[in-house]
């Protein structure tokens, strides 16, 4: 640290992370970034195929397969992946975010939660808590926690709600109304299940989607026993998926729209129920 004045100040800052080997230099460029400090170097370290420090923004849920924007209000940004081929990829159409409906008894509800009310500690990790009013009158609380499965390839989005009053029947829609995938606005969706191996076979009015074009996938399914996969002819009709619990369609290569739907049924006050979303997505050769 050199001489000192009097009254004069210096400081040593240290640096230790833990991590994959791909992460350390974004771990480590980030706490210097963040402590004032000059980029960390590093010639034996490897880093990610997302992005610098220096250009990674707050409020980003990332991994070096999967990028999602965490919105100010809690809701989900425009889905990426990291694609071999062509580096990140979009998978909606043009900037479009994915899109969120819940009903409390057959009644659509705001789910936007105050700023303060969300919370980012990592690129990996957030959540964000709203109370739903149902014509003026708090029905519920819903959490919505987001993170990371299997190795950073799949995304989990966990919407949990606690009653406030006794609830007849709690709805909820997670999807797009532009589809998107690779280079193509017309990319494959079709229904299906995991099989006795655990890959998705196609089945009509199957849970999981299976979105794809070329050599990227998408899979997006919920766990929840009450769920469905949603598939639309046309698109930017969100509006249309959110009143649909089940699909006229089982497959579709035009321009349109998907979503996972679950049904959480009937909530008595204080109880509390979670419809779990997954998505993932990579070459097809990765992904089954």
């Amino acid at each position: 640290l050199g001489s000192f004045r009097p009254q004069g100040s210096h400081s040593a800052s240290f640096f230790y992370a833990a991590a994959e080997e791909s992460r350390l230099a974004e771990l480590l460029d980030h706490a210097s970034a963040v402590d004032g400090g000059e980029p960390a170097s590093s010639t034996t370290v490897g880093t990610p195929p997302s992005t610098t420090s220096s250009t990674l923004p707050a409020n980003m849920l990332e991994t070096s397969f999967l990028r999602f924007k965490l919105l100010d209000r809690g809701g989900l940004g425009q889905p990426f992946y990291y694609s071999p081929y062509a580096g990140w990829t979009q998978l909606t159409y043009a900037n479009k975010s994915l899109e969120c409906t819940v009903k409390v008894d057959g009644n659509v509800v705001e789910v936007d939660s105050d700023r303060d009310k969300v919370k980012w500690w990592d690129y990996e990790n957030a959540m964000a808590t709203t109370q739903l009013r149902r014509q003026g009158v708090p029905s519920a609380t819903l959490t919505r926690s987001y993170g990371f499965k299997q190795e950073g390839m799949i995304f989990m989005a966990n919407f949990s709600f606690t009653a406030l009053t006794d609830i007849s029947s709690l709805q909820v829609w997670l999807g797009t109304s532009d589809d998107y995938i690779g280079v193509t606005d017309q990319p494959t969706k079709i229904q299906g299940d995991f099989g006795e191996l655990g890959t998705f076979e196609a089945k009509r009015n199957g849970d999981v989607l299976h979105i794809y074009s070329g050599q990227e996938s998408v899979l997006m399914f919920s766990p929840n026993r009450k769920s469905q996969a949603i598939i639309l002819r046309h698109y930017g009709r969100w509006h249309e998926i959110e009143v649909s619990t089940k699909s006229d369609l089982h497959e579709s290569s035009s321009d349109g729209a998907y979503g996972i739907y679950v049904s959480l049924g009937e909530l008595k006050a204080g109880e509390t129920k979670s419809a779990i979303f997954y998505y993932g997505a990579s070459t097809a050769d990765q992904l089954k």
